[in-house]
């Protein structure tokens, strides 16, 4: 009988070792830091986000490094957990987005962040991962509510437009002999809730046609060449234009450069999105008139904190909205360039 229990005992060892020395799933993860209440054993929790990105451009690749840079912080903190995360980047590939989604699934993760390549294309694995039981944050607003825990609003693309409304408004008060001859150039069509930025500018040269005249609007998939290549066709075709309204800094430095090569700078006010250093820096040196966005770091900050809330069972409402929107201008720039510096101490980045 006793030989029969120290069987038993060492059966049941070996079963515990096996169990315990499971491989966590492979990707191209950083971990990186929150808190959590620890298990009966003391042992700590992982809560495991994945982020599901359809590019890692400038601005993307700095809002990611920024949540890296954040789940640090919090892991360095012995908060009783710590943050596994995991970027997964689609290069503007739809069906490279949906295999990250499928991977996703399948890897044990708890919270998917995900900011669709295109919105209707995306939502199906979107929903089946909702179904799974991942907690589902969308930060593109893919448009299906019920498909999702949280929509979160860092993009919040109405204020951005309000702000750039209101800085022509003081722009066109300041040159009262003004016209704005109006090129608009949209990142991508397929990701609906960008839209503002560019319609929003169609419905304010409406609001003001005797300051205000759209002559063009085309696509520039985010990319600086493409944007660079349709200024140049526009210095071209249109002689009078003397305002592009971009849609997010990586496309503004294309523009930037196509004016500088043609020596038309001068002549042109630019309006931007995003508050990327490279955005910063044209601001400071008066090359474009405005960049608008969320800081990275603010954002990163919150949208983290959040994520392990929900991990964690807190409830909040469907949609959540950063209201920390900064529109950069020669009058604030150097003061929020010292801002940023800062965040970026205090993140150790």
């Amino acid at each position: 009988m006793k030989k029969y229990n120290v069987l038993v005992l060492v059966l049941l060892v070996v079963l515990s070792m096996v169990a315990c020395s499971k491989k966590p799933a492979e990707g191209t993860s950083v971990t990186e830091g929150t808190s959590a209440e620890t298990s009966a054993a003391g042992e700590q929790r992982v809560i495991k986000i994945a982020h599901c990105a359809p590019d890692q451009d400038v601005a993307q690749k700095e809002f990611s490094d920024c949540i890296k840079a954040n789940i640090r912080k919090i892991n360095e903190q012995s908060l009783g957990y710590t943050v596994e995360y995991t970027i997964f980047n689609a290069q503007y590939d739809q069906q490279a987005q949906i295999g990250h989604i499928e991977t996703v699934m399948v890897q044990d993760f708890d919270v998917l962040i995900v900011f669709g390549v295109d919105s209707e294309g995306t939502a199906p694995v979107v929903k089946q991962a909702h179904e799974a039981g991942l907690i589902v944050i969308d930060i593109c607003n893919l448009g299906y509510p019920d498909i999702v825990d949280m929509i979160f609003f860092g993009n919040n693309e109405l204020l951005y437009a309000d702000l750039r409304d209101q800085f022509l408004d003081a722009y066109l008060k300041a040159n009262p002999e003004l016209h704005l001859n109006t090129g608009v150039i949209y990142g991508s069509m397929n990701q609906l809730p960008q839209l503002p930025r560019g319609d929003r500018m169609l419905d304010y040269a409406e609001e003001n046609p005797d300051r205000v005249t759209i002559l063009d609007n085309q696509t520039g998939e985010w990319y600086a060449d493409k944007a660079m290549s349709i200024t140049e066709d526009w210095m071209q075709t249109y002689p009078n234009m003397n305002f592009v309204c971009s849609a997010n800094d990586q496309m503004t430095v294309g523009i930037v450069q196509a004016l500088k090569s043609a020596g038309k700078l001068d002549d042109f006010l630019i309006t931007s999105v995003d508050c990327t250093d490279e955005a910063l820096e044209m601001v400071s040196l008066g090359e474009i008139g405005c960049t608008i966005g969320v800081d990275n770091y603010d954002y990163a900050v919150e949208l983290i904190d959040v994520a392990i809330r929900l991990a964690l069972g807190e409830t909040f409402d469907k949609e959540y909205y950063m209201e920390n929107i900064r529109c950069i201008t020669k009058d604030n720039v150097e003061e929020y360039i010292k801002t940023k510096a800062e965040l970026k101490a205090q993140l150790g980045n």
